[in-house]
């Protein structure tokens, strides 16, 4: 059992293994049920090392924890598998859950199963040509790839597949393969999950992590954290909560804005910018540059739009600030993938100085690319760009860089005050 007061609860497990094996399928797989359980949820991991203890796979419930066990559940058998190659020598095996709420785990299992030489059937062969044209269009990195034999593989893992589910481990594998450390796999199910669709059409609005704002001395503070899924009432709740802290806060004559993505791990960026689009002062953002060097804008107000054809969420509430206000923007290693969108959005904006540490590098924007039964890969396709067209492809570096080596005091945030109280 796991009960977490309001955090993430873990229990873990590591096994050396004696010696190198090649090409195995290493299962882990649990019974979990929930009691009151808000959050993302319970679930399992499994993280493998090389010899030198650098991490060669880590393998969870899938992206944003949609398919993790939540709320008040009976017990629910759960598996998670990934390929062990020759250069595994150290495999953990976790009980994680997050959020608030108890999990309970039993029967945990692991397997090793040997793949030998398999014929794969014609859907597989599908599945997996789809992936490897995918990849080899759209990919960032498909200039150093040899899509051939990593294809061979995962034909050999897929085997005789019959439904698409059975040939996801060897997809996986083909996106391990490329090394995008951006590349993640949705099965189906968990793109229903991502979409937010139920039968009853009702909407969990607890199920989402929203901003938090207080006055700081003086001035607007807003912590905005990364936003996981795709269903449209949540992304709009998640926006206005936003802006109807900016029109709070603006209303008590703050003399300044913080903006802090510290704990900003991503996510979807259109509600995020949707929220934020008050405090920006142009209207194009940042652009996207594929590997054709086509560019994509995003901005434009009060909504996201990667084209000019497409929005994808607007806030119901239109805030208009009669003055524009100093703003700091604070992040740090924490900060990854589209909370690394929101960083770019603030460069070049009026009367905007950036504080913190590096962010985690993962300026790469992912192209999804569909298969046959709904399921998704998700890979590296573009470039982020500021919106003088600057690209970033590594960690973006604040105008002030601040370690903060005092824990008991927020360093950050009070070079951001201090830079804002001079203004």
């Amino acid at each position: 059992m796991i009960d977490n007061g309001d955090g993430v609860g873990f229990v873990e497990q590591s096994y050396t293994l004696s010696k190198p094996i090649n090409e195995v399928v290493f299962t882990l797989s649990a019974d979990i049920k929930s009691k009151n359980l808000i959050g993302k949820g319970a679930g399992l991991n499994i993280t493998v090392y090389d010899s030198i203890e650098n991490i060669l796979q880590s393998v969870d419930m899938g992206y944003g924890g949609f398919n993790s066990v939540t709320g008040t559940s009976q017990w629910k058998t759960k598996s998670i598998k990934t390929i062990l190659t020759s250069k595994a020598k150290i495999i953990k095996i976790g009980l994680i859950s997050y959020g608030q709420g108890t999990a309970y785990f039993d029967n945990v299992e692991v397997s090793f199963d040997e793949i030998t030489d398999r014929r794969p059937s014609a859907l597989a062969k599908d599945y997996i040509d789809k992936a490897g044209d995918s990849i080899m269009m759209h990919s960032l990195l498909k200039n150093s790839i040899n899509i051939e034999p990593i294809k061979e593989k995962a034909y050999n893992i897929a085997g005789d597949a019959k439904t698409g589910a059975e040939t996801y481990l060897a997809i996986e594998y083909m996106l391990n393969a490329i090394e995008d450390k951006h590349a993640f796999f949705m099965p189906a199910d968990a793109r229903e999950n991502w979409e937010g669709n139920t039968e009853d059409n009702n909407v969990d609005y607890n199920s989402i992590k929203y901003s938090k704002s207080e006055i700081k001395e003086g001035l607007g503070y807003i912590s905005v954290p990364g936003f996981h899924g795709n269903n449209h009432d949540l992304r709009v709740a998640f926006a206005d909560t936003i802006q109807k802290q900016i029109q709070t806060l603006y209303a008590k004559k703050i003399k300044g804005f913080i903006v802090d993505l510290r704990l900003n791990d991503g996510g979807n960026m259109s509600p995020m910018l949707a929220g934020l689009a008050p405090l920006f002062s142009t209207d194009t953002l940042g652009f996207l540059i594929d590997v054709n060097n086509k560019r994509e804008y995003w901005g434009n107000g009060n909504s996201f739009k990667r084209t000019q054809k497409e929005d994808y969420t607007a806030s119901t509430i239109q805030t208009v600030l009669n003055k524009e206000l100093p703003i700091a923007v604070l992040y740090g290693s924490s900060t990854g993938s589209s909370g690394e969108i929101i960083i770019i959005s603030f460069i070049g904006n009026a009367k905007t100085k950036s504080f913190g540490q590096p962010s985690y590098g993962l300026t790469t924007g992912n192209g999804e690319y569909r298969l046959p039964d709904g399921s998704y890969l998700f890979f590296s396709s573009t470039y982020m760009a500021d919106r003088k067209g600057t690209i970033y492809k590594s960690r973006i570096i604040p105008d002030e860089v601040i370690e903060d080596k005092n824990s008991a005091l927020d360093e950050v945030l009070k070079a951001a005050i201090t830079w804002l109280k001079t203004q």
